[in-house]
């Protein structure tokens, strides 16, 4: 199987889409690396530069955390960004000024969890999935929508 490694806030947004993607990929059997792009530094979070980024992994796929840390100029594998809130494109992000389209040009794919614009902007699809370990259905409600 193969080794990935998954970019995403762990300090700022516990509750980012990367947290769910860390255990989906290894039950799948993926050897996976959570990698968070923020340390602590006393009570502010800095960059840190990628200094640490693992190498060698067989991809490397930033989790869209809606927290402006800029990307490297090139990752060193193939590359993906999953971009969790398409409709905040132009939208700077937390602490910054980057916006999600300043973080696109690092990537060799560009993944969009809404398919209308990932058809849109000529990204790939690749939606949310559920969990039926965080997810259940509401006891008593009928189903309206397959």
């Amino acid at each position: 199987m193969a080794t990935i490694v998954v970019l995403y806030d762990m300090l700022v947004r516990s509750d980012t889409t990367g947290q769910h993607c860390v255990p989906a990929l290894e039950s799948l059997g993926h050897e996976v690396i959570p990698y968070d792009p923020l340390m602590e530094a006393g009570d502010d979070l800095v960059f840190k530069e990628y200094m640490d980024l693992p190498q060698g992994a067989d991809l490397y796929l930033q989790v869209d955390d809606d927290i402006g840390y800029p990307s490297p100029e090139r990752f060193p594998g193939p590359s993906a960004y999953w971009c969790i809130d398409v409709h905040r494109m132009n939208i700077p992000l937390y602490r910054s000024d980057i916006t999600r389209w300043d973080k696109l040009p690092a990537f060799d794919h560009i993944f969009s969890a809404q398919l209308d614009a990932a058809e849109r902007e000529g990204f790939h699809w690749l939606p949310l999935a559920y969990n039926e370990q965080l997810t259940r259905p509401l006891q008593d409600a009928g189903k309206c929508y397959d």
